[in-house]
């Protein structure tokens, strides 16, 4: 008995739902249609005058649905997995342009107007440094704290500085945490490495000896996190 010839022997509700049931035999494959509607499961009843044919439908239905969520996760996971590896390969080539001595890459043809004398500013606070240290004032320099160290990093504002630097959001701020993890997320970037790996640390203990090979320090984060 087929799921259709079984609803015109049932109440107007279950009939109902065997109207919806048959509709969706269209999404299903030919032979799964033939097997739900085989005279040998269609005269099979569950609970509730339902037949098994219907109810192997809806099983089928569900785990179609599952299949597809599990595929949109799936996809969901490989984009952010791909974005975070695109990210991470941009940190690497910008940390081989760092220890290639200077690089052209850092500057444009444009004349910067920023100050290109580092001046020490001693001891200051993170507020301090996100104040004068994101290079928003095009005459401003612009500032990086690596573990608690303040870099002048004016030099490479091609890198760091508003509004095309890629890593413009590094600026101001201490960026431990995101170097280490070779991150742009700006969540990501504090100075709190407490909770950093092993391999993690030795990233950053990397890029802090490129920061000392290219740029002036000029100060220090007080009330640095812990290390």
């Amino acid at each position: 008995m087929s799921v259709g010839g079984a609803a015109s022997q049932q109440s107007p509700s279950q009939q109902s739902t065997h109207s919806i049931a048959t509709g969706l035999f269209n999404y299903l494959p030919h032979w799964v249609t033939e097997l739900i509607s085989s005279p040998s499961l269609g005269g099979l009843e569950v609970v509730g005058g339902i037949p098994l044919s219907f109810v192997l439908l809806v099983v089928l239905l569900v785990i179609s649905i599952f299949y597809l969520a599990g595929g949109f996760s799936s996809a969901a996971a490989h984009s952010d997995s791909d974005s975070q590896s695109k990210a991470k390969k941009g940190m690497n080539a910008h940390a081989h342009a760092h220890g290639g001595g200077g690089g052209g890459a850092e500057h444009d043809d444009t004349p910067s107007q920023r100050p290109q004398s580092p001046v020490q500013l001693g001891t200051i606070s993170k507020e301090r440094l996100r104040e004068i240290g994101t290079g928003t004032d095009p005459k401003a320099p612009i500032y990086i704290a690596v573990k608690g160290t303040i870099y002048d990093v004016t030099k490479g504002e091609d890198f760091y500085g508003p509004p095309d630097g890629p890593y413009r959001g590094f600026a101001g701020y201490d960026a431990s945490h995101a170097l280490a993890k070779m991150s742009l997320k700006p969540e990501d970037v504090h100075g709190d490495i407490s909770g950093l790996s092993a391999a993690e640390r030795d990233i950053l203990d990397d890029w802090e000896r490129k920061f000392q090979e290219k740029y002036t320090i000029v100060g220090q984060v007080e009330e640095t996190v812990a290390r």
